[in-house]
């Protein structure tokens, strides 16, 4: 016999959805069991596979040959909301070829700037934007002033908008 188990979310809180879901407490989550007919906790390795059979997909596997050129130097900018930042442009490509690839606009607090020839190592707010030049930072500005790096990518570049959906930057490789 398989055990069937029905995706209900009864205790999870996810924003703006929180007021539609029944009995949404924001302790857990839980499903519906139709094995057993009651609900059973979900461990969120569970339920990352679940999200990722129904919902999101499956990732990938990494492509192995991720190559960064610098398209820009490293640049003092001042934010809309008045913190100090590195900025710096990279062109990441990968795939069959190197054909693939994508701008990033790298943010990192000058306060944290690790000196040149550094590298040091901190968390990445990762922010899909209109683009990733020094202006694409956003709301994610805020990050910054607490200490984390921002990565902006235009969205446009990882899934171009077409009637079609055949002619997205990824597509054709």
């Amino acid at each position: 016999m398989v055990e069937h188990r029905a995706i209900g979310f009864t205790t999870l809180c996810i924003g703006a959805l929180c007021g539609t879901l029944t009995g949404c407490t924001g302790r857990g989550l839980a499903v519906d069991d139709a094995a057993s007919g009651g609900v059973a906790p979900v461990s969120g390795r569970e339920m990352m596979q679940i999200l990722e059979d129904y919902t999101y997909g499956h990732m990938p596997p990494p492509p192995g040959n991720v190559t960064a050129v610098p398209v820009s130097g490293p640049t003092e900018i001042t934010t809309t909301s008045g913190v100090d930042a590195v900025y710096r442009k990279l062109h990441l490509s990968f795939g069959p070829g190197g054909e693939l690839g994508f701008d990033v606009g790298l943010f990192f607090p000058k306060a944290n700037a690790a000196p040149d020839g550094e590298a040091e190592a901190r968390p990445v707010l990762i922010s899909l934007s209109f683009g990733s030049g020094e202006d694409s930072l956003g709301r994610a500005a805020g990050a910054l002033a607490r200490g984390y790096a921002v990565a902006t990518i235009g969205y446009q570049e990882l899934g171009a908008d077409s009637p079609d959906y055949a002619s997205s930057a990824f597509f054709p490789a």
